[in-house]
């Protein structure tokens, strides 16, 4: 079987960031989160076309991507679809998954809202923020409701949500390398991507 050519590096590197996502949610072991998360960031690093590096046998050429990993990104070259990722989907309602759009709701606090209040959408999560159910939880208040609409609202006025990861990781990573170039040697220790893109 061919690879599909339509599918990009940044294609691969969100559907990698979005099995790491998944596998919090699942709270999964926390090696293999970060196994795909380093594979999203390798696969942002790459020159070449991935299409080209599979179609030579080399995936696993790339620093970060292990046997497992590359099988998975050329199952999902091969069909655009990951199987490990469809059985997290069917365990996983995919409303909470599109709540991971909401600004500040990462996968743990999608997962304790679903698990603790049921909240399985955004208009669910919505409700129960105007309901005044989440500051019930253990770590929440009212802020974290306030914040939380805001969000929403934030969302809403976007139209389809916060811009996807595999757009927003190239564009802030690009950002902290024009950074790191134009400020002096020794004039900070170390600058990092931070919020919800960082989770």
């Amino acid at each position: 079987m061919t690879n599909t050519p339509t599918l990009t590096n940044q294609d691969v590197m969100a559907a990698l960031e979005k099995m790491a996502s998944l596998l919090q949610i699942v709270e999964a072991n926390r090696f293999q989160i970060i196994a795909f998360q380093n594979a999203a960031e390798a696969v942002h690093s790459l020159a070449p076309d991935i299409n080209t590096v599979a179609a030579e046998g080399k995936l696993q050429t790339i620093p970060g991507i292990g046997k497992s990993i590359a099988a998975s990104i050329q199952e999902f070259l091969e069909t655009g679809k990951i199987a490990d990722m469809e059985k997290l989907l069917e365990e996983v309602p995919v409303g909470v998954l599109e709540m991971l759009q909401v600004p500040d709701v990462g996968p743990k606090t999608a997962r304790r809202l679903w698990q603790e209040l049921n909240v399985t959408s955004v208009a669910e999560l919505k409700s129960a923020a105007e309901g005044q159910k989440i500051r019930g939880l253990k770590g929440f208040g009212a802020k974290s409701e306030e914040k939380i609409l805001k969000g929403i609202e934030l969302m809403n006025r976007r139209g389809d949500g916060r811009t996807p990861i595999g757009k927003a990781r190239p564009t802030a990573l690009a950002i902290l390398a024009e950074l790191e170039q134009a400020l002096p040697a020794g004039t900070l220790e170390k600058i990092e991507i931070a919020g919800s893109l960082r989770r």
